[in-house]
């Protein structure tokens, strides 16, 4: 991302996390312009062709140094809401 490092306070993936190709590059990259303490809100909804499983995300969030703060919604729309460690 064409960002300094430690320069936003909230990022947002919304209906795009199962778009992206590498998503723990992405992820990685998120993770590097966000200040330390920033959140990621990822939104998917079921409607959407590239809909993600929550576990799914969880699994690669997690180990892209980040960590859940909050799930809002259900199977068919979800926020994640996830901290920056």
């Amino acid at each position: 991302l064409p960002f300094d490092t430690d320069y936003f306070d909230i990022a947002f993936l919304n209906m795009t996390y199962g778009q992206i190709e590498d998503k723990v590059k992405a992820l990685l990259q998120v993770n590097r312009v966000l200040k330390s303490g920033g959140y990621l809100y990822i939104t998917e909804l079921l409607i959407d062709k590239f809909y993600s499983f929550s576990e799914n995300v969880l699994s690669i969030v997690k180990s892209s140094g980040f960590e859940p703060v909050s799930y809002e919604g259900n199977f068919l729309n979800y926020t994640l809401i996830l901290r920056k460690k």
